[in-house]
C-alpha cells in the first residue's frame, strides 16, 4: 500500500481500509504500508496512494474508489481466487477442443466412402 507520508487523503484511506482488516486476515493478505513514491513507481503506481496486490510476484494495481472499503475488499477477493479458477477453464476448454478434434478425425476416418474400382486396362482381358 503506497502512501504519501503526512498526507490527508492517504490518513483517510488509511482508516478506511481498517475496517475490511479482519476479512482480509481472513483472506491471508496482510497490507504493508510504504512511503517511497520512488519504489512505488517501480511497479507501476503513478497517483498516491494507491493499493497493489501482488499474486506470484506481479503487481495488480487497484483503479477505483478507494473510499468505498467493500468494493476494495471484493476486488481483493477476485485477485486473491482469480488464478485457480482461470486455469480450471482454460483447461476446460483445452479439453473440450480436443475432444472436437479427435471425434471429427474419428468420424472422418469410419465413414469415409469406398474407394472406387481400379477401370481395368483394355489389354489385360
Amino acid at each position: 500500500l503506497p502512501v504519501e507520508e503526512d498526507h490527508e487523503e492517504s490518513e483517510a484511506v488509511l482508516e478506511k481500509l481498517e475496517l475490511i482488516d479482519s476479512e482480509t486476515d481472513n483472506l491471508d493478505i496482510t497490507f504493508v504500508k510504504m512511503g517511497d513514491p520512488r519504489y512505488a513507481r517501480k511497479w507501476g503506481v503513478t497517483k498516491l496512494p494507491a493499493i497493489v496486490y501482488f499474486r506470484k510476484r506481479f503487481p495488480s494495481i487497484y483503479r477505483g474508489d478507494m473510499y468505498d472499503e467493500q468494493d476494495v475488499l471484493e476486488w481483493l477477493r477476485k485477485n486473491r481466487f482469480r488464478q485457480p479458477e482461470l486455469n480450471i477453464f482454460m483447461y476446460a476448454l483445452i479439453a473440450l477442443g480436443l475432444g472436437f478434434v479427435i471425434y471429427t478425425a474419428f468420424l472422418l476416418q469410419c465413414f469415409k466412402p469406398a474407394p472406387p474400382a481400379p477401370v481395368p486396362h483394355p489389354k489385360q482381358n
